[in-house]
C-alpha cells in the first residue's frame, strides 16, 4: 500500500529512535549475550527487592482516581476547570487508610489482597521457526493472492499461507454480521441498542481481561469490539504460532461471547463500573471544539451508523443491567462471518478453526442472508435540489462550517485524478483561507472516500469570521481554484509531472513487515473485495493519468452544476450564524436517500499495457482507502483540530 507523507514520517522516526535505543543498549552488555541480561533477570536479589518497596510506600506516592466513591455536595476540594467547566476533586487520602496500608507493607498483619506468583506460562511457545520462502513470490504492488476456501450460508472465509516473509507470525480477523433487525426503530431505539451493544462488548472484554494474560504475555493478542451497527470485529494475532495456544485462546473467546447471560462473567458492582465509564466517555464527547461539534451534526446526517451523542447519552441513561442480559442473549442469534487468516498457518488448520467459529455461532434454523445483514449506508443527496446548509449551536466558543461536497461514485482514474489534484489543492486552501485571509487557526480540505463515494471536506474554524460567511469563502476559493486549472496556477505542468513521479516511486517500496502484509491483504479482502490486483490498476492509472483528465474531474465534481453539497453551520448557543450564499437552502431530514456501498469494480490494465489513454476507459469504480481509517466517520467525533486525520493522503 501506498503510504502516506505523515504516516512514513511517524514510521521512519519510529524506526530511527528503535535503532537508536538498540545501540545504546548494545554498549551497557556483550554482543554476545545482547538482549538477555537487560531483558531477562538473571539472578533472585531480594535485597534489591526490598529497596524497591521502600521506594513504593504509601506515604512517599501520588495516587489518582478515577471513579471512586466521592462527596461532591457542599464539599470545598471540588473545583471548576477554566475552559471546559469540568468539575474535578483533589483530596488527601484518609489517615485511616494510610494506617492500613503501612501495616500491610509491614506484613505483621495482612490486610488486603493476597498476591502470588504467576503460574508457568504454557502458552509462551517452545519451538519457533522460520518457515520456507518463495523466491518467486509476488512483490508490491503485486500481491499474494489468498485463496476463498470457503463461501456458504454462513460467510466466506479467505486463507493464505505465507511464503513471503518466513517469520512465526499469524493474523486471523473475523468480521461478524449481524440482523439488521436489531437496528430498526426510530432515532431512539437505534441509539438504546447501540449503547447496549458497546455495554455487553466491553463486559465480555473485561471479563476476559485477567484470563487472557497469559497469551498476551505469550506474543498472542486478540480484539473484540463493536463496528458498524451491531456488527462485530474479532481477531487474534502475534508472533505466536503454537496450534495449543490458538485453540484454547479461540475457545475462551467464542464461550464467552456465547454465554446468553452476562451475569455469568460480569457482576452487578462490575457492569456500574463499565456503565460509568461509557457515561464518562460519551459525556466527555460533548466537551468538543467548534469542528467537532459540527462534524457530529454533519455525519449523523449523512450516515446510518453516526447516532448522535446526545441520543446515545439519553439511551445510556435509560439501560439496565437486565437490559443488557437480554440484548446479549439475542445479538449472536442470527449473523454472517467474513474470516482471513494469514502467516504460517496451513489451510487444513484454519479450516479446523473456521469451524469452531461455526459450531459456535451457527444456527442451522436462523441462517442470516447476505440481504439481512446490517450494512452502513451514505446518505445521497439529490441532484438537483442543493446545495444545503444546516445550523447548529453549543457551548464551544468560536465559530466553524464544515462543506462537504459528493462527487459520487466515480470511476478508478476520475478519483485517483481529483486525489492528485487535492496534492495541489491543499496547501492552496491553507495559504487562502488561513495565511493569507486570517480567517481562523484551523483551515483544512482533504478528498476521502465514503462508502465508494468521492467526498471532498472543507473545514475552517475562526474566532471572528461568522459560519455564513466562511461558506461563502468556500464556494469563492473553489471557483478560483477550478479557474487556476485553466492557467496553470492550481496545477502547473512541472507539478503534476511531480506528484506523478512520487506517486509512483512508493509501489518501489516493498511491504515492510509479515504484519504489514497481512493488514493490507485483509484491506483488500473487505474494502476491495477481494481485487488482489488492485494496486497494479492503480499503478498504471496513474502513470496514464494526463492533466486534461485532472481537469475534466475536477470540474465534475467540485463545479457548481454538482448540487450535491452540504454544508454544517456552527456557532456559540445565541449567536446568529449569518446570511449565507443565496442559492443554499435550508435541509431537512427528509431530503436524500441512504444507500448502501456499491460492489468493488475496478477494471484496467494489469499485464503488458500499452499507451491507451486511461481517459477512455470506462465503468471503472475505484475504492481508494479511507482517509479517515476504520472508522472514518467516528474519528471526527473525537478530535476538533482535524490536522492529522486531513493531512493522510490518498494513498494510505
Amino acid at each position: 500500500m501506498l503510504r502516506s507523507l505523515v504516516g512514513s514520517e511517524m514510521c521512519i522516526r519510529d524506526r530511527f529512535n528503535a535503532a537508536m535505543g538498540d545501540a545504546q543498549a548494545m554498549i551497557q552488555e556483550p554482543i554476545e549475550s545482547y538482549p538477555c541480561v537487560q531483558s531477562i533477570i538473571q539472578a533472585e536479589d531480594p535485597e534489591a527487592v526490598q529497596k524497591m518497596l521502600q521506594l513504593l510506600r504509601p506515604n512517599q506516592t501520588h495516587i489518582s482516581v478515577m471513579g471512586d466513591d466521592f462527596s461532591w455536595a457542599n464539599n470545598s476540594a471540588v473545583k471548576t476547570e477554566k475552559y471546559y467547566q469540568v468539575t474535578y476533586a483533589v483530596s488527601k487520602v484518609s489517615e485511616e487508610a494510610m494506617a492500613k496500608w503501612d501495616v500491610e507493607y509491614k506484613g505483621a498483619n495482612p490486610d488486603g489482597p493476597v498476591f502470588e506468583l504467576p503460574a508457568q506460562n504454557d502458552m509462551i511457545p517452545r519451538d519457533l521457526m522460520v518457515s520456507e520462502v518463495n523466491p518467486d513470490a509476488p512483490v508490491f504492488p503485486a500481491l499474494p493472492e489468498p485463496v476463498l476456501v470457503v463461501n456458504d450460508t454462513f460467510g466466506s472465509l479467505y486463507v493464505k499461507t505465507d511464503d513471503v516473509f518466513g517469520d512465526p507470525y499469524i493474523e486471523a480477523s473475523f468480521e461478524i454480521k449481524t440482523d439488521a433487525a436489531l437496528m430498526e426503530g426510530n432515532l431512539a431505539d437505534q441509539a438504546k441498542t447501540k449503547v447496549m451493544a458497546e455495554l455487553w462488548a466491553t463486559c465480555i472484554t473485561e471479563s476476559l481481561r485477567t484470563e487472557t494474560y497469559a497469551f498476551d504475555s505469550a506474543g498472542l493478542r486478540y480484539g473484540l469490539g463493536v463496528g458498524e451497527g451491531t456488527n462485530l470485529f474479532m481477531s487474534i494475532s502475534g508472533m505466536n504460532t503454537a496450534k495449543p495456544a490458538w485453540t484454547t485462546l479461540l475457545r475462551k473467546i467464542l464461550n464467552r461471547i456465547t454465554t446468553e447471560d452476562i451475569s455469568a462473567h460480569t457482576s452487578d458492582k462490575d457492569f456500574l463500573t463499565i456503565y460509568q465509564a461509557i457515561s464518562r466517555s460519551l459525556a466527555n464527547g460533548l466537551k468538543a471544539g467548534p469542528s467537532a461539534q459540527a462534524n457530529r451534526e454533519l455525519w449523523a446526517i449523512l450516515a446510518n451508523t453516526k447516532i448522535p451523542l446526545e441520543e446515545q447519552i439519553k439511551a445510556l441513561e435509560q439501560t439496565t443491567y437486565e437490559d443488557v442480559v437480554g440484548f446479549g442473549q439475542k445479538i449472536l442469534r442470527r449473523v454472517r462471518v467474513k474470516g482471513f487468516f494469514y502467516g504460517q498457518i496451513p489451510v487444513p488448520r484454519a479450516l479446523e478453526m473456521w469451524d469452531s467459529i461455526k459450531e459456535s455461532l451457527l444456527d442451522q434454523d436462523a441462517v442470516l442472508s447476505a440481504d439481512e445483514e446490517f450494512v452502513p449506508k451514505f446518505r445521497v443527496l439529490p441532484t438537483d435540489q442543493g446545495p444545503f446548509y444546516t445550523a447548529v449551536q453549543g457551548d464551544a466558543r468560536g465559530n466553524s462550517t464544515v462543506l462537504v461536497v459528493d462527487g459520487g461514485v466515480l470511476d478508478c482514474a476520475d478519483k485517483i485524478a481529483v486525489e492528485i489534484l487535492y496534492q495541489s489543492v491543499r496547501q492552496m486552501f491553507f495559504n487562502d483561507l488561513r495565511t493569507k485571509q486570517q480567517t481562523g487557526y484551523v483551515a483544512q480540505t482533504t478528498a476521502m472516500e465514503v462508502a465508494r463515494r468521492t467526498v471532498a471536506m472543507f473545514v475552517v474554524v475562526s474566532s471572528w469570521a461568522g459560519p455564513g460567511d466562511l461558506l461563502g469563502r468556500y464556494e469563492i476559493f473553489i471557483q478560483k481554484m477550478l479557474a487556476g486549472l485553466d492557467d496553470g496556477t492550481t496545477l502547473s505542468v512541472d507539478k503534476f509531472a511531480s506528484i506523478k513521479r512520487s506517486l509512483l516511486s512508493e509501489f518501489t517500496k516493498p511491504i515492510a513487515n509479515i504484519a504489514g502484509m497481512a493488514s493490507l491483504m485483509e484491506k483488500v479482502t473487505k474494502e476491495y473485495d477481494g481485487d488482489f490486483l488492485v494496486f497494479k490498476k492503480k499503478q498504471n492509472i496513474i502513470s496514464e493519468m494526463t492533466i486534461d483528465r485532472v481537469k475534466a474531474s475536477a470540474v465534475r465534481m467540485l463545479g457548481s452544476e454538482n448540487k450535491r453539497r452540504l454544508a454544517v453551520l456552527y456557532s456559540p448557543t445565541g449567536v446568529d450564524a449569518g446570511a449565507v450564499p443565496t442559492d443554499y437552502k435550508a435541509y431537512n431530514a427528509d431530503i436524500g436517500e441512504f444507500e448502501k456501498r456499491p460492489e468493488f469494480k475496478c477494471q484496467g490494465c494489469v499485464h503488458n499495457c500499452t499507451a491507451t489513454p486511461v481517459h477512455n476507459q470506462t465503468h471503472l469504480v475505484f475504492d481508494m482507502y479511507d482517509a479517515f481509517a476504520d472508522d472514518s466517520l467516528m474519528s471526527l467525533e473525537s478530535q476538533d483540530d482535524l490536522s492529522e486525520a486531513l493531512l493522510r493522503d490518498l494513498l494510505n
